[in-house]
């Protein structure tokens, strides 16, 4: 069974090969983790132990939010080595071993095809153009 953050990393692998990068033209296809960064005001509406728990966790785990944003910064200015790779603090990093097998190859394909499923259930005929 594949661990549940895998789902990501097979949608962006198989877009990145879909769309297949062909240079200064070609839209630059990664992922960014940005890290766990200290809570903002997006979590004000989030029920008060879970602020108290994320608060006590960023003391010592978190980066500041401007951090976290620099990171994204970094993923959107990365050159095409990052094409459809995965950035952590802003340089690419590895994925998980099940990501990179060939079970897990096989597992992308069938997360895309679902996706695709689901897509052209919403708007019949949006993927012919994926």
């Amino acid at each position: 069974m594949q661990p549940p953050s895998c789902s990501r990393s097979f949608l962006v692998r198989e877009l990145a090969q879909q769309a297949k990068f062909s240079g200064a033209n070609s839209v630059l296809i990664n992922m960014a983790n940005p890290g766990f960064c200290k809570p903002t005001t997006l979590f004000d509406t989030a029920p008060i132990a879970l602020r108290c728990v994320m608060w006590v966790l960023s003391l010592f785990l978190a980066r500041t939010a401007y951090v976290g944003a620099l990171t994204l910064l970094a993923t959107v200015e990365a050159g095409p080595e990052s094409y459809g790779q995965y950035l952590e603090s802003g340089e690419v990093s590895t994925l998980s071993l099940y990501v990179i097998t060939n079970e897990g190859a096989e597992m992308q394909k069938k997360v895309w095809a679902g996706l695709m499923e689901i897509l052209d259930g919403v708007e019949p005929g949006v993927t012919q153009s994926i």
